[in-house]
């Protein structure tokens, strides 16, 4: 079908409302949407009679409830959002600052909720709205973790500017990424508002990848900010966020499909198992480099590839060592051992040395680090 189709037109008018547009006249639409006046009559006169659209008393037209009901019952990230909402009210009784959730839709940051506060800082993040990649926080950590193509394609520009702090350069979004991936959140000061700053962590799903990404804005002249603690309560809240996905198989495994359609999916194209945490390609490097188990290399490769997903399932998602699913990884106790030894001996280390030096493997420096900075003080955890 194709752009002069009626269905065409009707979705293109349709994507026109925004929350800054939400309410136009006939002559608004007709001439955004570059139509006659005499088709978009028409057009949208059908999108009435169907609830898709409203009209005011101003008569100024306006998105449908039709619509609204259409959507949230068919979004696949609607579980999401209810599982994220009890936290985010939390985190923002915490902080005290907007906290917003959102996903990657395309080449941009779609903002699912937002929870306002009574701060300075006007908060551009509207529910539905959208938000660049390059040049946001939440845009940032699901960029970190995108798909290297799309991560590529972003960086190859053009990266458009919105004010003096915006970062314009490919080179320096490519060296922002690298610190949110070695730091595992993202602080971007005054990119899109010159007086607004965010700081954005990743939500994981049950393979440990990044889905989503909670944030929190501020003024820049709040003095009060403190990004340690700030970002401390947002892995918090992004940790037990994601320990909620993994108890939503609806959402993590029959709709896999709709979040690949989002952009959810990072591993577009990546050859991965889907019983797998560590992608095929992060195996190939790791296993050469782990000690000889003293079994017969087939039961090397299945038990340490194990234990090892088993441990990169533990700080991905953030959970306790109890945690670790023992159908799929065993038991937790093995992985922990396996771990303290690898410390020991260096193996660890190897590992780190690694991801670190070489760009294609840096994705997986976050949890490596994770887990050798981290101490349990007990075997319980």
């Amino acid at each position: 079908m194709g752009k002069g189709s009626v269905l065409h037109r009707a979705v293109e008018i349709l994507k026109l409302f925004d929350p800054v547009r939400s309410r136009m006249s006939l002559t608004e639409i007709a001439s955004a949407a570059g139509l006659p006046l005499p088709t978009t009559y028409r057009i949208t006169r059908e999108l009435i009679d169907l609830g898709i659209l409203e009209r005011d008393q101003d008569k100024r037209y306006l998105i449908g409830t039709e619509l609204w009901e259409i959507g949230i019952r068919s979004s696949p990230v609607l579980q999401l959002r209810e599982i994220a909402m009890p936290y985010m009210e939390d985190l923002q009784m915490a902080v005290k600052q907007h906290t917003a959730l959102s996903v990657r839709v395309a080449h941009e940051v779609l903002v699912l909720e937002r929870l306002a506060s009574h701060n300075e800082v006007s908060n551009l993040t509207q529910v539905g709205g959208r938000l660049p990649l390059h040049a946001s926080s939440p845009g940032h950590i699901l960029l970190a973790y995108a798909d290297p193509a799309l991560q590529e394609k972003i960086l190859a520009g053009p990266l458009e500017r919105y004010t003096e702090q915006t970062i314009t350069s490919s080179s320096a979004l490519r060296t922002a990424l690298a610190a949110v991936r070695m730091r595992g959140y993202a602080v971007v000061n005054g990119a899109t508002n010159p007086y607004g700053g965010g700081i954005a962590v990743g939500i994981h799903d049950n393979t440990g990848e990044v889905v989503a990404a909670l944030s929190t804005t501020y003024s820049l002249d709040n003095h009060n900010i403190v990004v340690p603690a700030v970002v401390s309560a947002l892995l918090t809240a992004a940790r037990s966020i994601s320990r909620g996905l993994l108890t939503q198989p609806r959402l993590s495994r029959q709709s896999k499909g709709h979040l690949k359609d989002l952009g959810l999916d990072r591993r577009q194209g990546a050859a991965i198992d889907e019983s797998h945490v560590i992608s095929n390609d992060s195996w190939a490097w790791m296993e050469p480099l782990l000690p000889d188990s003293g079994s017969r290399r087939a039961t090397r490769w299945r038990d340490q590839r194990q234990l090892m997903e088993a441990i990169a399932w533990k700080y991905r998602i953030g959970g306790a060592w109890r945690e670790i699913p023992e159908e799929r990884f065993g038991p937790w106790q093995t992985a922990y051992e396996r771990l303290n030894k690898w410390r020991a001996d260096g193996t660890w280390a190897r590992l780190i040395a690694v991801a670190r030096s070489d760009g294609d493997f840096g994705r997986e420096l976050d949890w490596l680090v994770a887990a050798d900075s981290s101490r349990e003080r007990t075997r319980e955890e």
